[in-house]
């Protein structure tokens, strides 16, 4: 049964039997069935009318990208009932032209710091060319009329105009917009389409690398490295001992960047442990420092040297040495030590020369 669009309702000349196929004279129509059974004795039960499908519509093309700047020829076959083909008829369209720019979704995926950032987003209109794309930051979460007016919002900062952007640090617990205007190749543009990330964005893992020793001065060392992974918070500090075995050998108390050397370091090597913690406590993997050179005490100096008596024939010439007071050199007092003296003397003058000798199996 074939129902027209003011209601009219026509059999369908020839439909008989259980499939029908629609023909052009039902395009804009809809279509019913009717069913009237009939029992092997030829009793009739009630006749039965389906739900209507439709409306009809002609076979189409839909026209994708690929048909953009091409021409569609469209080859038409008359076939009769019985099967006979006619002469074939073509016809040729125009220029297939694309549609205009439209932005059809747009989503700021979760952000993390250093890790590149992608925008989920939809393109639809011919052939997508360069378009316009501004990132922001702002540290509290835009919506409605306040994310669509962005470029005048308080708070925000223009953070990358790339397509994609890698959040820094700064980024760190702020929120990322992007504002981005779809652009077709032939520099049309399209309305432009706005998003938010739905959390802030997460610091990085706590790491630390180049950890390594720095003498500042004469048995004061300086550990440093560099901290990445969000802000820094307490990080944990230590230093151990190295033997020429290789034995590695924690040196209590010794928590902090700085570190003073102590008779117990003599003859070992030094290293500095650097293990990155974060602000909100999350602890990255400890990281040691190359060994230092092996560790001995300042070597012994004079701070002066002088001659006591009369430098006339016959009298007595006494050296006196002074020797620096400080720790590091009073030290050598606690190992085998002797001392020279040796004189030089031509008819013009004498001069005495100081030696300290010491035993190197300290």
């Amino acid at each position: 049964m074939q129902t027209g669009s003011d209601g009219s309702k026509n059999e369908i000349v020839g439909a008989t039997t259980a499939t029908y196929v629609p023909s052009i004279d039902d395009i804009g129509s809809f279509i019913s069935v009717s069913c009237e059974p009939i029992r092997s004795d030829w009793a009739r039960g009630p006749m039965v009318l389906s739900e209507q499908i439709g409306p009809i519509i002609p076979d189409f093309l839909d026209l994708t990208l690929e048909d953009v700047g091409t021409c569609i020829e469209i080859i038409y076959t008359p076939v009769r009932k019985d099967g006979i083909r006619g002469n074939p008829m073509s016809i040729v369209s125009d220029l297939i032209s694309p549609s205009d720019p439209k932005g059809m979704d747009l989503v700021i995926p979760d952000c993390c710091e250093d890790t590149e950032l992608i925008p989920l987003r939809k393109y639809f209109g011919g052939h997508e060319g360069v378009g316009e794309y501004i990132w922001y930051r702002t540290n509290h979460k835009l919506e409605g009329s306040e994310l669509l007016d962005i470029s005048n919002a308080s708070d925000v900062v223009i953070c990358g105009t790339e397509p994609t952007y890698k959040p820094l640090l700064k980024d760190v617990g702020a929120y990322l917009a992007l504002y981005w205007v779809p652009t077709r190749a032939d520099g049309k543009c399209g309305e432009p389409l706005i998003a938010i990330c739905s959390t802030p964005v997460s610091p990085a893992p706590p790491v630390v690398s180049n950890v390594h020793v720095k003498e500042l001065s004469s048995g004061i060392y300086s550990g440093e490295g560099e901290y990445f992974g969000g802000h820094e918070g307490e990080s944990l500090f230590s230093w151990y001992r190295k033997n020429n075995e290789g034995t590695i050998e924690l040196i209590n108390g010794a928590n902090s960047k700085i570190y003073e050397v102590t008779d117990s370091d003599y003859n070992y090597r030094l290293l500095f442990g650097y293990t990155p913690v974060r602000s909100d406590s999350v602890v990255g993997e400890p990281i040691l420092s190359v060994p230092t050179n092996i560790i001995f005490p300042e070597l012994p100096y004079v701070e002066m040297l002088a001659l006591t008596g009369k430098a006339v024939e016959g009298d007595v010439l006494t050296a006196v040495e002074v020797i620096p007071n400080s720790e590091t050199q009073h030290v050598w007092s606690k190992y085998k030590k002797d001392i020279r003296y040796q004189w030089y003397g031509d008819i013009h003058y004498i001069d005495a020369t100081y030696f300290y000798f010491f035993n190197e199996q300290i």
